[in-house]
């Protein structure tokens, strides 16, 4: 699972791949997506692992294209295969992620976007969160989603946030797939660039707004019609 083939963050786990297929084992992706794709060297990577890999099945049909393009054929490269995480959420009960806590909350989970074009955009973020906690709650909670690479991002978050006036900003760290799952359902909405947090959100009903720093994002909710908005963090100059 996951988006394995980028220009910024996974090559396919290609020395790994190249280890087993060295030591005559064979290696399949199953449920995988492609990202931005330009440079030459994650091409060849990509190219070369599609080509080794016993199967492949992708998580959406814009990733089949891409990886048709890439290859110059279809051949195997034609599966489609629902998200390994959607499939885990669906198996969730709802009942058990609900909890008695009345009090309107925000969730917000970022990530480390620096080796993304964009950047982290922490200012545009904050400057929308002004706007709709207007509209929802003066209640906002912070989620790690990757309790190890999220933390240093959402720290500057939360110590920007606390400075604004009347906010009442909690921190969550740390918690189990169950505690943030349930963070997530019992929220008034959630604001992200995690995507499958995005599709937590909308399998528990919950509106959220994503930011789309990578393909993957419009791939994933291009055919979806729940309560869902993209976030345009780009200029917008005057008439």
């Amino acid at each position: 699972g996951g988006t394995c083939f980028t220009d910024e963050e996974g090559d396919g786990f290609f020395l790994g791949m190249m280890v087993a297929k060295f030591f005559r084992r064979d290696f399949a992706y199953r449920s995988v997506g492609i990202g931005n794709l330009v440079r030459l060297s994650r091409k060849a990577k990509a190219y070369l692992l599609l080509r080794l890999c016993s199967y492949v099945s992708f998580r959406e049909k814009a990733s089949i294209a891409a990886s048709v393009k890439l290859l110059g054929y279809k051949g195997k490269y034609c599966v489609c295969e629902e998200d390994l995480g959607e499939r885990y959420l669906k198996a969730l009960s709802l009942e058990s992620l609900s909890v008695s806590e009345s009090v309107p909350y925000i969730v917000v989970a970022w990530r480390d976007l620096s080796a993304y074009q964009g950047g982290h955009q922490i200012d545009q973020l904050l400057e929308f969160l002004r706007g709709l906690i207007e509209g929802f709650s003066n209640r906002v909670v912070i989620l790690d989603v990757d309790n190890l690479v999220d933390a240093e991002i959402n720290n500057v978050l939360e110590s920007r946030l606390k400075e604004q006036a009347g906010l009442n900003v909690l921190r969550s760290k740390g918690l189990s797939f169950s505690a943030k799952n349930s963070l997530v359902a019992n929220a008034a909405v959630v604001v992200t660039a995690r995507l499958h947090i995005g599709i937590a959100a909308i399998n528990f009903s919950v509106p959220v707004y994503i930011y789309p720093y990578s393909p993957k994002i419009s791939y994933a909710f291009s055919d979806c019609s729940a309560d869902f908005h993209i976030l345009d963090f780009s200029p917008h100059l005057d008439s």
